[in-house]
């Protein structure tokens, strides 16, 4: 009995800085130009922002946001 192949998955390189950040943050998005960003506040678990990107960049202001931990998905 022959197995399928498996596709392989596309990978991502996306990195934040400054982390932490109290102001403003910027998403560098290698292998991601113009994508959907949805940020989510891990203690709610409620998308609070969400943002499409324009080539694989993304700066991102958080004055205002309440100190914790947040997650991105894209």
């Amino acid at each position: 009995m022959a197995m399928d192949e498996i596709p392989s998955a596309e990978v991502a390189d996306l990195n934040v800085s400054p982390n932490p950040s109290s102001t403003v943050f910027t998403l560098s998005l290698k292998g991601m130009s113009n994508s959907e960003i949805g940020i989510v506040q891990q203690t709610t678990g409620v998308e609070i922002k969400h943002y499409n990107s324009v080539g694989n960049t993304l700066t991102v202001p958080t004055s205002g946001w309440a100190a914790g931990v947040y997650v991105l998905t894209a």
